[in-house]
């Protein structure tokens, strides 16, 4: 390993890099086009490469390891204020060299493509549920325009649908078409995201780490996996508050949900009553307002936090329910 480090402003086809030594002695800049760029910095000296956290600095952290360098990434927003003049790919790049300089400087730990991959899973189904949950509200609000009111939370979706279905019930005819549609709908994505859950719930089964994680109290398989999917390796935190404050940093952009929304979602792990695991999310990234669920809160509409998904039963699906009725 050399003293150099080259800083990289990552971008779409062209790539900007600042090279400069340990203490600041700029060595070279270069632009590289993104299909020359692993070949050019495979012909550099190992080195210590320095890149912001962006959608595809994991992948490139992976592939220049490969060829011999260390590499380290910066959350972008420690970066930015190293930018000295005016903002460009140039400055962007030097600032990320004199940002990892500092000695107090956190950085990210590059992910592996199983750790990416099962992120894609989690915001798949996170998507899915917003979709859900944005038909479900879209049908309760069609039905309140023909003065059919249904108060908020999953337990009254069945409820609209009788009102939906009920010929003494007075809709108009094209209103009852559209209604009868946004149930098909409803349908079809609660089918989708009940695969996701299986999908996410075998994968937990198969990993050790995931297993371990289930041991302690409140952890079930989505909180287990998505320690493992979106933190990095427990050797990388000094303490338990380092670890604690690691969502501040790389997580706020919600890119990356912190550990609590899924502690929600095994909330019935613990025993919980029914009635009260039926105001949590149905394994979803959640926001603050979970607890507020059902309609604690006049005037809310209903949110990915206080909807979720309901299983054949009608109930709602948490992952320790998900796993109960997969046995």
């Amino acid at each position: 390993m050399t003293d150099t480090m080259i800083g990289v402003d990552l971008a779409k086809t062209v790539f900007q890099i600042h090279a400069a030594s340990l203490t600041g002695e700029l060595l070279f800049r270069k632009k590289v086009r993104r299909p020359q760029f692993l070949q050019f910095m495979a012909s550099q000296l190992p080195a210590l490469v320095v890149m912001e956290a962006c959608g595809s600095a994991h992948y490139w952290a992976r592939e220049l390891m490969n060829v011999g360098h260390e590499v380290k990434l910066i959350a972008p927003q420690y970066v930015r204020p190293f930018v000295k003049r005016q903002k460009n790919d140039a400055a962007d790049a030097e600032a990320i060299v004199i940002a990892a300089r500092q000695p107090e400087m956190r950085f990210v730990v590059p992910k592996s493509e199983e750790q990416q991959a099962r992120a894609v899973l989690f915001r798949c189904r996170d998507r899915l549920v917003h979709q859900w949950t944005e038909l479900v509200n879209a049908l309760r609000a069609t039905l309140y325009e023909f003065g059919l009111i249904v108060p908020k939370g999953i337990a009254h979706l069945k409820r609209m649908e009788e009102f939906v279905e009920d010929e003494s019930v007075s809709l108009p005819t094209i209103v009852r078409k559209e209604c009868r549609d946004l149930l098909e709908q409803i349908d079809e994505q609660s089918a989708r995201i009940m695969e996701k859950t299986r999908a996410m719930v075998g994968l937990s089964e198969e990993s050790g780490v995931a297993q371990r994680l289930e041991t302690m109290p409140g952890v079930g398989p989505l909180t287990a996996l998505a320690v493992e999917a979106f933190a990095p390796s427990m050797e990388s935190f000094r303490s338990g508050r380092d670890f604690a404050a690691w969502p501040s940093f790389e997580g706020r952009s919600g890119r990356y949900p912190t550990f609590a929304h899924h502690r929600r979602h095994d909330a019935r792990e613990l025993g919980e009553p029914q009635a009260a695991a039926a105001r949590h999310l149905a394994g979803t990234d959640a926001g603050p307002q979970a607890p507020y669920a059902c309609g604690d809160r006049p005037g809310e509409q209903d949110g990915a936090d206080n909807l979720g998904h309901a299983d054949e039963a009608g109930e709602l699906s948490g992952s320790g329910s998900v796993r109960r009725s997969m046995r």
